[in-house]
């Protein structure tokens, strides 16, 4: 059932979790940033850290936006194969967080226990054996405990007839399960570190001892004679901030979850639900333990604020390589960090709501049978596009965009252009049939139902996967769109490069094709829509005036109806509009003047034609009753 809670309780919850969200995302995107862009900063620890923020930083990206709708509202909207991903997401981030701090723990005590032996122990290959263990062990401990339906072993009945509903996704543990999940993920992990920093301190605690006396009997004393018992209490101060919180958020959740079972799974779900949530701000407050508190993190974060270089982090050489080992590889794009940090977290920001946005609009149609209607047909499709766009063709654009470098190989570089026109054309050719489908819709209410079936939408969805298809391959496959253009190709032509020349014939045709027809049809399209709907509209009020007396509620609804379907459209219009019109005209205008254009032009109207798939599932999702419900 769902909880009914006040409007101010549920904007309440929304802050508070969508805060806990930002600082889990913002906070691990800046150790990520600073760890990969500092070659100074790449070792055996702050790889470790690395992981545990890549960790962190998948969990306040895939897990906590849909706990917090779960939480807030009581409900599960998606499919039950969703729940089921979640729920072994859930389990396998939060459990490789765990491992990752007891990894982290173990590096730390050879560092300070076996100083000598440190740097033979823990090398690049132990640090990666660490890093994979913690990452498939969690995987296949999660997805086989929720997929295998271990969780429910010994209590299936009770799950059946107690806790299993439509709308529901409970995370049950039977007994044993219950058992077995909060030793492996949380008990053991708990107490391996517990023991590890224990012992750190007290080594710790006996060097600096041993050390001040060695000091004292050589008479060799230090300007700042507190100097080793400050850094004894700062240790000591860190590490019980680090056991601290982490025994402090998860050991509420643990010990219900165990608890639970044995008492007739009586204790309520909203506390255990605050309780998950307390376990997701480990993974807020995991940059700031980890990270705020080493000194390297603190002058990257100047470095970062101020953008300026810093003689403590600086650059080995003014140009840098994309292969440094090649003596043909391409010049890396020179940007300070801030740029990097802004670039990095805009466009992994428009990445994960075209993913997340298209995915609940193919799950939302696939799921409720009522949805099955041919204009959602051709929706769905469209977000399937988009959503195969931010997948695979977005994150590689992101890493050339930001370093000017490919780092996928010349055979991926072909296959990547080629998915780029791609789904590109094939989402301008969706927009085409929607709008055609809207206008039937309007403009032949009657006839709509015969004309646009079910086998109908879906010949328009693969009438445009198959154009798409057939001319990109024909076009890029073929490297048409680099006839004529061998000498700048050759010019640029380097180790770690992957650019998309496209000649002036090539511009002419796709600018033609993939956006000044689709303007004009669909301009052409909602113009006749928006003067059907208003004549529609003038013929109910004057409907309404001579026969107040009847339908008039529902004659009302339909004028609104129709002016608010005109408004969404204009919508739909002006956004295609803004997103690809730069980039089509730079296309045209490029070849003719040589190439000129500078390429951080290129490649902001490239993602400014990007983020119409962005947008497409806030158009054609949140603007529709339906997708609302």
């Amino acid at each position: 059932w769902r909880i009914s809670r006040p409007p101010y309780v549920q904007i309440s919850m929304f802050f508070c979790m969508a805060i806990t969200i930002m600082m889990t995302v913002i906070g691990n995107i800046f150790v990520i940033i600073s760890i990969a862009h500092f070659k100074q900063l790449h070792t055996p620890t702050n790889h470790l850290i690395l992981s545990l923020a890549m960790c962190d930083f998948l969990l306040g990206i895939f897990v906590m936006p849909l706990s917090s709708m779960r939480s807030v509202y009581s409900c599960w909207f998606l499919s039950d194969f969703m729940c089921k991903v979640h729920t072994g997401m859930d389990i396998m981030l939060s459990t490789a967080s765990i491992f990752h701090l007891t990894c982290v723990s173990a590096e730390r005590f050879c560092a300070v226990c076996s100083p000598l032996t440190y740097r033979s122990r823990f090398r690049s290959a132990t640090v990666l054996l660490l890093v994979s263990a913690s990452w498939v062990f969690s995987a296949a401990f999660a997805y086989a405990m929720v997929f295998g339906e271990l969780n429910l072993k010994g209590s299936e009945d009770f799950y059946e007839s107690n806790m299993r509903c439509v709308g529901g996704c409970h995370v049950f543990f039977s007994h044993g399960s219950a058992v077995v999940t909060s030793m492996v993920s949380f008990f053991i992990p708990g107490l391996i570190i517990f023991a590890i920093y224990s012992r750190i301190y007290i080594v710790a605690r006996s060097q600096a001892r041993s050390i001040n006396i060695l000091a004292n009997q050589l008479r060799m004393h230090s300007p700042k004679p507190g100097v080793f018992r400050y850094r004894t209490r700062k240790g000591t101060m860190t590490l019980a901030i680090v056991v601290g919180v982490f025994l402090i958020c998860w050991t509420p959740f643990f010990l219900c979850n165990i608890i639970d079972p044995f008492v007739d799974y009586t204790i309520s779900p909203v506390l255990i639900d605050a309780l998950v949530w307390f376990g997701y701000l480990n993974s807020a407050l995991n940059p700031f333990i980890y990270a705020f508190l080493y000194p390297w993190f603190r002058k990257a974060l100047k470095i970062i604020v101020k953008a300026q270089n810093s003689c403590l982090l600086e650059v080995e050489d003014l140009i840098e390589y994309c292969y440094p080992e090649s003596n043909v590889s391409c010049v890396k794009i020179s940007h300070n960090v801030v740029a990097k940090t802004v670039l990095y977290s805009v466009l992994v920001f428009a990445m994960a709501i075209t993913i997340l946005g298209n995915s609940v609009v193919i799950i939302s149609i696939m799921h409720f049978k009522q949805l099955h209607t041919p204009t959602n047909i051709l929706v769905m499709s469209l977000a399937l596009v988009d959503l195969l766009l931010g997948i695979t063709v977005m994150p590689f654009s992101m890493l050339r965009t930001v370093d000017g470098c490919w780092y996928f190989g010349k055979e991926y570089c072909y296959w990547h252009s080629n998915f780029d026109f791609l789904f590109t054309g094939a989402s301008i050719f969706h927009l085409i049939f929607i709008a055609i489908d809207r206008y039937h819709a309007v403009c032949y209410p009657l006839q709509y139902p015969t004309r646009i079936t079910l086998p109908v939408a879906g010949l328009m969805a693969a009438l445009s996967w198959i154009l798409a298809t057939v001319y990109a391959f024909s076009t890029v496959g073929t490297k048409a769109n680099e006839a004529n253009l061998e000498e700048y190709i050759a010019a640029m032509d380097c180790f770690g490069n992957c650019s998309f020349l496209v000649n002036i014939v090539c511009a002419s045709i796709s600018t033609t094709l993939f956006f000044i027809l689709p303007i004009c049809v669909m301009i052409g399209l909602y113009a006749q829509i928006f003067l059907v709907s208003e004549k529609h509209a003038k013929k109910m009020e004057g409907t309404k005036q001579t026969r107040a007396d009847m339908n008039s509620n529902k004659i009302l609804q339909k004028v609104k109806h129709e002016k608010k379907a005109a408004k969404t459209l204009g919508i739909v219009v002006g956004a295609f509009n803004l997103c690809w019109m730069p980039y089509f005209i730079t296309s045209v205008v490029d070849p003719l003047y040589n190439f000129t254009t500078p390429d951080i032009v290129y490649d902001l109207f490239n993602w400014l034609g990007y983020i119409n798939s962005t947008l497409n599932p806030i158009i054609y999702g949140l603007f529709y009753p339906w997708f609302r419900k």
